[in-house]
């Protein structure tokens, strides 16, 4: 056999062999330099993390990129303010519509009226409506009035008056 005993492992002569001369201050200082280097990780990975973040939400645009959606949004505005407008100006013009087919239905219902009375109209005389005979005394006769004869009025004119026919002559004036 070997010189070590059976109780001397190879764990045992580690142990053995390791450094003890750490204080418990000692101890205590590497315990809080290793929880400060955990933290310090920690914030690290967490500026990584947070710098990701705004790195990824940051869209570099271009000009040209930045005027076609200018150009394109402009349309759609335009677009949805000129559907808008076409909706209301239908709305009015199907109110007027119906404005206009209501009284159409009263100009009717008045001319099926007066053309029922027109159909019994035949064989009424003019005073079964109200219509009286004239005396003869009652007449007056009205003298036809003479006419007056035609005035010819002389006018001069000038050359721009004979432009200005001319030209009506042309269009049919």
């Amino acid at each position: 056999m070997s010189s070590k005993t059976l109780l001397d492992t190879d764990v045992d002569v580690e142990l053995k062999e390791f450094d003890n001369s750490y204080k418990t201050q000692d101890f205590s200082q590497l315990l809080d330099n290793a929880r400060i280097d955990s933290q310090t990780i920690e914030l690290n990975l967490a500026d990584r993390q947070e710098a990701k973040a705004k790195t990824r939400t940051h869209l570099n645009i271009s000009l040209r990129m930045k005027l076609i959606i200018a150009v394109y949004a402009t349309i759609v505005v335009l677009l949805g303010a000129l559907l808008i407008y076409n909706a209301v100006s239908i709305g009015n013009y199907r109110e007027s519509i119906a404005q206009k087919s209501a009284l159409l239905e009263v100009e009717q219902a008045k001319l099926d009226s007066l053309e029922e009375i027109l159909a019994n109209v035949n064989g009424v005389t003019p005073e079964d409506i109200g219509m009286s005979k004239i005396d003869s005394n009652n007449i007056t006769k009205l003298n036809k009035l003479e006419k007056l004869s035609k005035v010819d009025y002389v006018t001069e004119t000038n050359w721009f008056d004979k432009v200005c026919e001319f030209i009506s002559a042309i269009f049919g004036g």
